[in-house]
């Protein structure tokens, strides 16, 4: 095992092309976990094999730090977050925001959308809830409205017009580029990019997503929504499986056929390579931000409370999707998001064990790590969205 991983890590120091290697860090939580529940369970007797195993998995630990950070240092252009809607992205988008030390508003009119969601709207990475061909009336800017233009959606041309304006961080709230034609890597700009992810419930996220589209329609068309399965057909592509098909690219994404297990296998496979997946359930707690800020460098100080249903424009708004009466329905069409939400539960979990418990471990025995905020701000700045502007302070972020 400690020479497939010394031999992984290798080629990845040597082909950048395979990016940051998410899969050996986890296969090393796992390989911590398993070690400290022998310790404990060996504990009253005392287990020197199972110590001298924990000793080993530190020390490929660090290798795997040094390789961290040289990665970052040394090829990654851009973060970029898939932001599944109504999944905390916002409040993910205003905490960096904030924290930055930004010198202008992230999000002047006409480059971004609106909502101010870290998305530029030149490759259109806005939502797109509802099928091009959904005939009455509509939302019309949450319709997807076809297949990105090929230079939207190349890895090539969208890391080279990022990195022209210095752009280091951006959020996509529809599907991963790639993947037009066939549901293929959807990743493949990962060897100059880390991308993150945040995942909820999926009836929970479908509650959410049916208050604020019934809030939304009556505010827009004075209209609302009366049956829950009708919102649902109305808004197609957000209520059914949207996660794997967000994972999967634009053709999958607007794929009218019903989506099967090979789907859901392949999404895994994408998900695998993420830098960081998030629950929302932990979203500002303290564990999850050690997370993001030793993983990427980003340096949430505080995070956004969150939008109460309590706020005055949202009075009288009764969403037509109700968990006591429709859970199961949304369960039912939602059945590949909830087993893919309970694998992005596990890489969570695999995540924040290496960059809390093993990460503290390691600087606990004196080992010098540097942080890859350090090395980010100073060859990037802190950029978000479409618009840059380098900090006026040197604000060092330290462990």
């Amino acid at each position: 095992d400690e020479a497939w991983f010394l031999h992984e890590l290798e080629r990845a120091r040597f082909s950048f092309s395979v990016g940051i290697r998410p899969d050996l860090r986890r296969w090393l939580s796992q390989k911590y976990l398993d070690v400290r529940a022998r310790v404990q369970h060996h504990a009253a007797l005392g287990s020197e094999q199972a110590e001298r195993e924990g000793e080993r998995v530190m020390r490929l630990a660090v290798e795997y730090l040094f390789f961290h950070d040289e990665w970052l240092r040394e090829h990654a252009r851009i973060i970029t977050y898939l932001h599944f809607s109504k999944v905390g992205g916002t409040s993910f988008c205003t905490g960096m925001r904030d924290s930055m030390d930004v010198t202008k508003e992230c999000h002047p009119p006409n480059t971004l959308d609106d909502l101010g969601n870290c998305h530029a709207n030149r490759f259109g990475d806005g939502p797109r809830w509802v099928p091009p061909d959904y005939r009455g009336s509509t939302l019309r800017w949450l319709m997807d409205k076809g297949a990105r233009k090929p230079a939207q959606d190349t890895c090539e041309q969208r890391l080279a017009a990022l990195s022209k304006e210095n752009i280091t961080f951006h959020m996509i709230e529809t599907y991963l580029p790639g993947g037009e034609v066939a549901p293929i890597d959807a990743l493949s700009c990962k060897h100059h990019s880390v991308h993150l992810a945040m995942f909820r419930d999926p009836v929970d996220r479908m509650l959410s997503v049916s208050f604020f589209l019934q809030w939304l329609s009556h505010i827009l068309e004075r209209t609302r929504w009366e049956e829950c399965e009708a919102q649902a057909e109305y808004a197609s592509l957000l209520y059914s499986n949207n996660c794997v098909r967000a994972l999967l690219g634009g053709a999958v994404y607007r794929q009218k056929e019903p989506l099967t297990e090979v789907h859901l296998s392949q999404a895994k496979r994408v998900l695998d390579q993420f830098h960081v997946v998030m629950d929302l359930l932990e979203s500002g707690t303290p564990r999850m931000l050690t997370t993001v800020r030793r993983s990427t460098g980003i340096d949430i100080t505080q995070w956004p409370q969150d939008r109460s249903r309590d706020n005055p424009k949202y009075k009288g708004t009764v969403a037509p999707c109700q968990r006591d009466r429709h859970a199961p329905f949304l369960r039912s069409i939602n059945a590949l998001d909830t087993q893919l939400y309970q694998y992005a539960l596990n890489l969570t979990a695999l995540d924040n064990v290496f960059y809390n418990d093993m990460y503290d471990e390691v600087l606990r025995r004196g080992v010098p790590v540097t942080p890859p905020s350090d090395a980010w701000r100073r060859r990037n700045g802190p950029c978000c969205g479409d618009v840059c502007q380098r900090s006026t302070k040197n604000k060092k972020n330290t462990e």
